[in-house]
């Protein structure tokens, strides 16, 4: 891989979602809030990796690491810092790359999931969380 290609990749995943959470601490420090990074399975121990996406990997693990750095980080000014590491879900470009493989995951369903960290009488007792979401068949 040129390391001007894992360059892109790490700033769209990885500087993209520290920028965004350095706008919404400044937003949020009066007044508390939530964050919710979005990762991937392939960002967490243990899930199943494939050859040629080192970089992305990388990038979703260190999204994770953001998430969990993050959250100590709001601790003391009420941000909560969650994640979201989804597995394959069902879209066009998913039936595209890999159409043999199934999944009961919709968009929708990674939705709902976000919804719920964001919303403080649902989840306000979390921070630094990642929750994996993934049903594949």
């Amino acid at each position: 891989m040129a390391m001007s290609d894992w360059d892109r990749l790490m700033a769209i995943n990885l500087r993209g979602a520290v920028l965004c959470a350095r706008q919404a601490f400044l937003l949020m420090r009066e007044c508390g809030g939530g964050i919710v990074n979005v990762s991937s399975l392939g960002g967490m121990p243990g899930a199943e990796k494939f050859p040629g996406y080192v970089a992305y990997t990388v990038s979703k693990f260190a999204l994770t690491g953001l998430t969990e750095a993050l959250a100590a980080e709001g601790k003391a000014q009420g941000i909560r810092v969650n994640g979201v590491a989804p597995g394959a879900v069902d879209t066009e470009m998913l039936r595209k790359a890999a159409p043999h493989l199934r999944t009961r995951t919709g968009p929708t369903d990674i939705a709902k999931v976000i919804a719920f960290l964001c919303d403080p009488a649902e989840s306000g007792c979390m921070s630094g969380a990642t929750l994996v979401i993934n049903s594949n068949e």
